[in-house]
């Protein structure tokens, strides 16, 4: 069987500035760190997406990766991996894991 990891998102644009949850996970904070740095390190360099970005005010987004491939699947209403790409860098400069003691993002 497959080991898949994952971590679900919201991000909010508000009047007094962005806010994000982390909604749902299998991992650890330090994971949803780590997966989140690897996500984004794999996509540098990969060109200019052409979609249009789709302005709305909060965004869902799950990241997961396959273990058993090193695969990254990616669901998401950004409209365009640019978008993608800032809303996840801004969640991972925000980010604050908590001691794993104290982690409880179960779906």
């Amino acid at each position: 069987m497959a080991a898949i990891l994952y971590a679900k998102f919201t991000f909010t644009f508000g009047e007094k500035g962005t806010s994000y949850k982390l909604v749902g996970t299998n991992m650890t904070d330090a994971g949803v760190v780590s997966l989140l740095e690897n996500y984004l390190h794999g996509i540098v360099g990969a060109g200019k997406d052409s979609h249009e970005a789709i302005k709305r005010d909060t965004y869902k987004i799950t990241v997961a990766v396959d273990l058993s491939y090193d695969e990254f699947t990616i669901t998401h209403d950004c409209g365009n991996l640019g978008l993608l790409a800032g809303i996840l860098s801004s969640i991972l400069a925000e980010f604050e894991p908590k001691p794993e003691e104290e982690c409880d993002h179960a779906d």
